[in-house]
């Protein structure tokens, strides 16, 4: 059996940063273990198995707040710690003494610690005395030293203080090797923080051990006694092999370099211990094993330390004995052995000590301690390293910030939101660890729930305290049954004041009686079943709102549970006549119970049998009560009154807010973090409890029914999705506008509100009759502003209406009705547990998420929002539908399976139309999509995009060799439908094949799911590595042919390819063997190949010059037309930076403004990405996307009127041979008036050909023109390399140069060393080594001639053509054949708000535009 090292778990228990016991730092840094301590919450968040409390108790490491000895010894700061020793220094050991005591003692005793600092270990003895004339105290030291492995130079380091410099000098003169004595000057005991943190550690872990110990044997220890003695080195040992440092390792690590592997023994514990073997065989009479005391092991071994025999025996061979023949009270009081004096008596005679003393706590009798369950607080899923490298780190988790760094992390926990990310993320990717912690938590709150009824069934009456309202109750029964003559006999009180209380409670309950009781309304139902009781010879009485029946009418008593008003009674010969099955209600006052009667005598029964029962209201219920479910006693007091009622059907809606999306988004970010899981974790209470009734009614064979909305997170925790997943259990989606739901509108009328809610029950009939939807015939209100969400949360009568006929027709089913024979009818299993709303309106519709947007009766665009043509869409879908169908995508499974397989519903789908071609020649696309969109980012689901510069290098290349060079474009049809599924998905069938309990398993891959994408990139690139293509390493989505001399670059399902006519077809025929593909055409000079060609959605000319690249012209003419308006042309786009800032900036833009502002400026960066000449005007609007301001809507008014003079630019590819690899580099000084920082410009041209440009803000302030250019000169060699990277995975070798203009700059790259910008160093270190090597060359250009200038600053036309004829561009009129035509309609606001705005401030044209 091992000692179990402390558990990683930082969930259930937290480390104290005092447990990293590491060595003492400056304080010019903070240490993540201080933040973990800051951040560590008051309360822990579970109790620990008795297997954790016996582990922990052998070492007591690390910290555990649920441990009395830990919190009691050591709750304390934590401490400081320093850096490690450097190679090379010589090792260094410190000393120090310690003196212990009690507070009601006068001597102490002595100790001396040693630290060693490299391996952090430990070592502890308790001395006689303090002082270096003592033989065995030296060499203990040198022992120690020497067990520490060094040999050679060794420093030894003391204070000042006399004893401690002789110590310090016997035992530097004793080591064989020499040492060096160190010494610090006395007092300052911070120069040796070393020593002092060990001291520390030492009296805490010894106070704590102590402690353990003195409360198992109910005596104390005094100061001087043998047993601290041995304890003391007993806690130095398991210090060194159990304390875990910064690196994750303890000092016995370090030393010996494996964790310690040793049984786990807790110090004074008897047990037996076997003596050595002697080598005289014919001794076989003597024992074999003894008892002893077990006083630790010799520090850093395994030799067994036992006191038996009045003497230490040093031995390997131990038996624990039974937990209860353990602590020996007298055993511990005999030792008299000390760690100096092992055998102490001599042979026959016994030395005593005096008896131990009792605890002065335990001295006086105490009441026994009542032993409550604490209240449970499941345990969570242990997120691991590789959990968040595989998806990803959380921002703001201060816990991923620490593990991202390689820092430890002990006792810093992870934030909500991580937590709930991460677990969703590995029940998503299937980890069965989720499973396992969600059914330990639900298993464990069946358990508790079973115990609490088992409890309240055994236990016993309840004390005098608690008489007065039982009495009350009781007295209130008897006065009815006295009505009728048939008062069972009065419980007498157990003492006056509860009969008092009894007698008043009484009396008022009389004349509420009084008043209420009317005995001549009898209704037929009730005379129905009096005659049913007659036929059966049973005599009934009735109470208020109750019968009873039996043989003899004599013997009718009143049943011993005193029973809640509402509760349920049931028709059987031997019971309480069943007259109305009760509804109770969770969380919300009396709404479906309003409309039932409550069961009084008298009253007219409702037709349906169903009566009133309890409400359960956080604000309050029909009694004025209001619960606070965050309690455990409310909880239990509303199980007890549950249990005792025994409603028939249970409607719950817990607070909803918490699990909100739209409150998240709003709020979360706006409230402290504490507060938000504080709510949180009560929202989650709540729902927890909600769901452990249900499990209780069903489990009883009642019904339950919970509401919550439709898209609430609530639906995926744990506790729901394993309701759900339960047999006979059924979910549907409703529109509460079909039941009448209204709220107000802002002209202060009323309108309907839609409010999609899903309801989740285990009664079919109550599903059926929820099953309403929106008819479509009418204009929702929405539920944003004001009190309309809150109106909103009042449920409609028509809803009360509808829950209480399905719960009639339920009891109907259930074999309930009047004349039931029995308590309750066994209900058969469900035909499915699905119900379908399209069953109360005459068809069929799967049911998804998508609920606002049902019905649709116009198909969209789903890009430019454009109406498609029906006809055209529905043919789009048929052959969709009928692909699939085909190649096998799914296999339909039941919706059980599903649940089964994965505890959730079926993944919800759509349908995505996209129009390929413009408006006069529609192209429709149809897609079915799954709805499993990556809303977090992970490594698992990334799959790799070509960067558009390898695209235009693929084009370069193509027109830098020989000109025989084709490009050929094709497309993979249905691209993700080439790759197998490799992880169970369910999915929603299309609507056109829906069928009621059936969805889709995925054979294939479909689009929508998370990993598609990924399947797909694996799927291509190994068809196309078969067919002799190579993988790029920079970018993977190139590929390089080197036999046929073939490029390849894959974007999505679209394949560019470049080489020789022959060459392509012999690539194509292969890859027409392992694709489905489309051939799209191939641009060439030839006969039968193209001139101009589309690819991704940018036009490519072939000429006899050479080819030609330019834009998707549709982004230019939507800003013309949407932005510019009628308004006259502008010579240049860019707005200088003093203009943004200017007191004449104007206001915020109002919202719908802002927002249209926003959609176009990222149209026009878009654009930008092809035009540069709207770099940097575009780079300006872009840092004004949060708040933009009438000046910045100016600034995009002058981009959009630029384009209307140059709507085109072409890019030249003119043939070439040898080109090179060069970079051009510039950078502003400060051009952000409000920020003063710089902007850097570059451009990468291959030869002539121009493949990538940017404008980009740096991120730091720079001091000089310089710095700001080397800025600029560091992302031009990062972006040089990174296209070198990718031409060399397209087969071709480039050697980069960079181009700058600053003499400055280019001084600091071409120099060593870091000079005077020393706060550059990393950057300019990088550079220079670069340029040093030669692996990249350094140029100077002139300012005039250096084209990045165009991307740092607005300039004049004249300049901005100069710069684009040197990038090899050139401005174009008209239209290319195959340009496509943006859609009609599109939103003039901005257009027409700048005309009027224009035309109101007349303000004139500044002189650069004209």
């Amino acid at each position: 059996m091992r000692a179990p090292r402390a558990r990683s778990s930082d969930a259930l228990y937290p480390l104290r940063p005092d447990d990293i016991d590491d060595e003492a730092a400056p304080d010019d840094g903070e240490h993540p273990a201080e933040e973990a301590r800051a951040a560590r919450p008051a309360r822990d968040p579970g109790a620990p198995t008795q297997a954790d409390r016996d582990a922990h108790s052998t070492t007591h490491l690390p910290f555990r707040s649920w441990c009395d000895e830990c919190v009691q010894g050591r709750k304390d700061a934590p401490a400081h710690y320093r850096t490690k020793r450097g190679a090379g220094e010589v090792p260094e050991v410190s000393f120090d003494y310690a003196f212990i005591r009690r507070d009601t003692e006068e001597e102490v005793a002595t100790l001396l610690v040693m630290r060693d600092r490299d391996s952090k270990s430990i070592r502890a003895w308790a001395l006689e005395h303090k002082g270096a004339d003592l033989a065995e105290t030296v060499n203990r030291a040198v022992a120690g030293v020497q067990q520490l492995g060094y040999r050679g130079r060794v420093l030894i380091r003391t204070d000042g203080e006399g004893a401690l410099k002789a110590l310090r000098n016997a035992i530097t003169a004793a080591l064989p090797d020499g040492a060096t004595p160190i010494s610090t000057p006395v007092g300052e005991s911070a120069s040796n923080g070393i020593i002092e943190g060990a001291v520390k550690t030492v009296k805490g872990v010894l106070r704590v051990h102590l402690l353990a110990l003195e409360r198992k044997i109910g005596a104390t220890f005094p100061a001087g006694h043998p047993v601290l003695a041995w304890l003391v080195e007993h806690v130095s040992d398991i210090i060194s092999k159990y304390m875990v440092g910064l690196d994750g390792k303890t000092g016995y690590e370090r030393l010996f370099g494996r964790p310690v592997r040793e049984e786990g023994l807790e110090f004074g514990e008897t047990l037996h211990w076997k003596h050595r073997a002697t080598q005289d065989m014919n001794v076989v009479l003597d024992a074999r094993w003894s008892s002893g005391v077990w006083l630790g092991r010799r520090w850093g071994g395994i030799i067994h330390q036992v006191f038996a025999n009045g003497k230490i025996h040093e031995i390997r061979g131990i038996q624990r004995q039974p937990r209860d023949a353990r602590w020996r009270k007298a055993a511990l009081e005999a030792i008299t052995a000390t760690p100096w004096n092992r055998a102490p008596t001599a042979e026959g005679e016994l030395r005593v000590l005096p008896p131990l003393a009792v605890p002065a706590a335990a001295a006086a009798a105490a009441a026994p301690e009542v032993q409550e369950e604490p209240e449970y607080n499941p345990r969570r899923v242990f997120i691991k390293q590789a959990d968040l490298e595989r998806f990803g780190f959380t921002q703001g988790c201060r816990r991923c910030i620490l593990m991202r760094s390689e820092r430890k992390a002990q006792g810093v926990k992870h934030n909500d939101e991580c937590r709930l990310r991460v677990e969703q993320c590995l029940r998503d990717a299937g980890d069965p660890r989720v499973g396992r912690v969600e059914r330990r938590a639900l298993d464990e709150l069946d358990r508790r729930a079973l115990a609490a009824a088992a409890a309240e069934a055994a236990a016993p009456a309840a004390p005098a305290a608690a008489a007065a309202p039982v009495a009350a109750d009781r007295a209130h029964f008897e006065l009815e049954f006295e009505r009728w003559g048939a008062a069972p006999a009065a419980a007498a009180p157990e003492d006056a004041a509860a009969a008092a209380a009894a007698a008043a409670a009484a009396a008022q309950l009389e004349q509420d009686a009084r008043r209420e009781l009317d005995f001549e309304r009898w209704d037929a139902s009730g005379d129905a079943l009096m005659r049913l009781a007659r036929a059966k010879g049973q005599t009934l009485t009735r109470a208020k709102g109750q019968m009873s029946s039996s043989g003899d009418a004599s013997a009718s008593v009143l049943p011993d549970v005193t029973r809640a008003q509402g509760q349920t009674f049931a028709v059987s010969s031997t019971t309480t006549p069943y007259i109305g099955a009760a509804v109770a209600e969770l969380y919300s006052p009396p709404r479906v119970t309003a409309a039932l009667p409550r069961p009084v005598c008298g009253q007219q029964l409702h037709r349906s049998g169903l009566v009133a029962g309890s409400t359960f209201d956080l604000l309050a219920d029909e009694s004025g009560v209001a619960w606070d479910f965050t309690r455990p006693g409310d909880r239990k007091r509303a199980l007890d009154r549950l249990r005792a009622e025994k409603p028939y059907l249970v409607v719950g809606s817990p607070p909803c807010t918490m699990f909100s999306r739209l409150n998240v988004n709003l709020n979360a970010a706006k409230t402290n973090k504490e507060e938000w899981g504080r709510r949180l974790r009560e929202a989650e209470v709540l729902l927890v409890f909600a769901a452990t009734v249900y499990t209780l009614q069903v489990s009883a064979g009642r019904h339950f029914l919970h509401e919550h909305p439709a898209g609430a997170t609530s639906w995926a925790h744990p506790s729901i999705a394993k309701l759900r997943a339960r047999g006979g259990v059924g979910a549907v989606v409703a529109h509460q506008c079909a039941f009448g739901l209204e709220t107000s509108t802002e002209g202060g009328g009323r309108a309907p509100a839609m409010k999609p809610t899903r309801f989740m029950s285990s009664s079919p009939a109550i599903l059926e009759a929820l099953s309403r939807r929106c008819p479509g015939d009418h204009v929702h209100a929405p539920l944003l502003g004001g009190t309309r969400a809150r109106d909103a949360a009042v449920y409609p009568p028509g809803l009360c209406t509808a829950i209480a006929r399905g719960a009639a027709e339920q009891l109907r089913r259930d074999e309930r009705a009047l004349y039931a024979p029995g308590l309750h009818a066994v209900r058969g299993p469900a035909a499915s547990n699905e119900v379908y709303c399209g069953a109360a309106l005459g068809r069929e519709k799967n049911e998804d998420d998508e609920l606002a947007a049902w019905p649709a009766h116009d198909v969209h665009d789903e890009i430019t929002g454009a109406v498609l043509p029906p006809s055209l869409v529905r043919q789009a879908r048929a052959e969709e539908i009928k692909f699939m169908l085909d190649w096998g995508v799914w296999e339909r499974a039941p919706t059980a399976e599903c649940w089964r397989d994965t505890g959730k519903a079926p993944i919800g789908s759509k349908w995505v139309d996209v129009n390929k071609g413009d408006a006069a020649n529609p192209l429709i696309r149809s897609r079915f999509v799954v709805k499993e969109i990556a809303t977090y980012k992970t490594d698992d689901f990334f799959a790799a995009t070509p960067p558009l510069e390898a695209f235009r290098l693929l084009l370069s290349l193509a027109a830098s060799g020989a000109r025989n060079i084709k490009i050929e474009v094709l497309d993979a049809r249905k691209a993700h439908l080439h790759a197998f599924a490799d992880r169970m998905v369910y999915t929603q069938l299309p609507p056109e094949l829906a069928a009621q309990g059936f969805c889709a398993r995925l054979v294939r891959c479909l689009y929508g799911t998370r990993d598609a994408p990924r399947r797909w990139e694996a799927f291509l690139a190994e068809q196309l590595v078969a067919l002799g293509f190579a993988k790029g390493r920079a970018s993977p989505c190139c590929f390089y042919h080197l036999r046929l001399g073939v490029r390849c670059i894959v974007h999505g399902d679209d394949f560019v390819l470049s080489g020789t006519a022959g060459a392509l077809d012999e690539v194509k025929a292969g890859m027409h063997e392992r694709f489905l593909l489309k051939e799209l055409g191939r641009l060439g000079g030839d006969q039968g190949e193209l001139r101009e060609l589309r690819v991704l959605n940018r036009i490519i000319r072939w000429t006899p010059l050479g080819l030609k690249y330019e834009a998707d012209p549709r982004h230019g003419e939507i800003l013309v037309r949407g932005v510019a308006g009628a308004e006259r042309t502008l010579s240049a786009p860019g707005t200088p930076s003093k203009d943004f800032d200017s007191p004449k900036v104007g206001a915020e833009l109002p919202p719908a403004i802002a927002s249209l502002f926003r959609s176009f400026a990222a149209r026009a960066n878009y654009l930008a990405m092809d035009r540069p000449d709207l770099a940097q005007a575009t780079k300006e609007l872009c840092r004004r996307m949060s708040a933009p301001t009438a000046a910045d809507l100016r600034a995009l008014g002058r981009v959009a009127r630029y384009l209307v003079g140059a709507p085109r630019v072409v890019y030249e590819y003119l043939w070439q041979h040898a080109p090179v690899l060069r970079a051009f580099s510039d950078s502003d000084f400060a051009g952000c008036v409000a920020g003063r920082l710089s902007t850097s410009g570059g451009a990468v041209l291959l030869g002539a050909h121009l493949l990538k440009h940017w404008a980009s803000t740096q991120r730091k302030i720079t001091l000089s023109s310089g710095e700001a250019e080397l800025g600029g000169i560091v992302k031009g060699f990062s972006e040089v390399l990174g296209l070198q990277s990718v031409a060399r995975d397209l087969g071709v070798g480039l050697k980069p140069e960079v181009h700058a203009d600053s003499s400055a700059a280019i001084g600091i790259c071409n120099r060593s060393g870091i000079g005077k910008v020393r706060h550059l160093a990393v950057a300019q270190l990088w550079v220079q080594d670069l340029v040093r090597s030669k692996a990249c060359r350094l140029f100077k250009v002139l300012g005039t001639e250096n084209p990045a200038d165009l991307m740092t600053k607005p300039l004049a036309r004249a300049e901005i053509d100069g710069h684009l004829a040197r990038l090899g561009l050139s401005h174009a009129a008209g239209r290319t054949a195959t340009a496509p035509r943006a859609d009609a309609a599109v939103d003039t606001t901005l257009a027409e708000r700048l005309a009027r705005q224009r035309s109101s401030e007349r303000t004139p044209v500044h002189a650069s535009s004209r």
